[in-house]
């Protein structure tokens, strides 16, 4: 069994001893049913992770001391994911997996046709990407930033790469020609991007990336993006 991880503030980690805020004392003593003695790993979310063992589980929280601190890696992803907003769950779900395939920065947009205009997510999005985080054995707590609009993106952002069904390069041969250089790869909504946020993106240096002939669900064609991408990154990482 592996040993638990725990995103906590850095501020919280400056102790030798420690006691665990109340959603991870509880998590600790009724889910995962930790005794005193047993290990964890406490991670400030910036690459420094804290070796630490139970002392007590009091009902004012789970006290631990810190019995040695280190600086972990996580694998490289030099992507950025800039993914429309979708509705429902299926964000959520986007949210999670992007995490779980390496993602580290995730930026929500709003395109002209995202359904839901303003989530108000933000937070239960973030804690989707910290739990997820926690159980893949991360040591970065990845950066969901604040949803922002199609207009504003283009304006902070002009170049990269945007997922177009009806054009573009096949996203194999866009990875062949790529140097390894930091991307934003862009997604849409449900029914896509109309061709003039395609046009505007263009203008501003994106490229239009084909997944062939067929129609993906948003949140499939983001999960095999995702995962071409990945699995693309650690054949070229071994062979290189």
């Amino acid at each position: 069994m592996s040993i638990p991880r725990l995103f906590l503030s850095p501020h919280l980690l400056r102790e030798t001893v420690l006691t665990l805020p109340e959603e991870e004392s509880h998590y600790l003593k009724n889910v995962l049913r930790m005794k005193k003695g047993d290990s964890l790993l406490l991670l400030d979310g910036e690459g420094n992770f804290y070796r630490a063992r139970v002392e007590s589980m009091g009902k004012r929280g789970v006290r631990v001391r810190i019995e040695e601190k280190g600086k972990g890696e996580d694998p490289p992803f030099p992507f950025i994911l800039a993914q429309a907003i979708l509705k429902g769950e299926k964000m959520d779900f986007i949210i999670q997996k992007a995490v779980e395939l390496g993602v580290k920065e995730l930026i929500p947009i709003t395109t002209r046709r995202t359904v839901v205009k303003r989530t108000r997510k933000i937070r239960r999005w973030r804690e989707i990407a910290r739990s997820s985080a926690q159980q893949c054995g991360r040591y970065y707590l990845p950066i969901i930033y604040e949803e922002i609009s199609w207009e504003d993106f283009l304006n902070n952002f002009s170049s990269g790469w945007i997922l177009y069904e009806k054009g573009g390069k096949p996203l194999p041969e866009i990875l062949q020609e790529w140097q390894g250089e930091k991307k934003v790869v862009v997604i849409g909504p449900e029914g896509g991007f109309e061709e003039e946020e395609v046009e505007e993106a263009i203008e501003k240096g994106f490229e239009p990336v084909s997944l062939g002939k067929l129609i993906l669900r948003a949140e499939t064609a983001t999960f095999y993006t995702l995962s071409v991408l990945k699995f693309f990154l650690e054949f070229k990482l071994k062979k290189g």
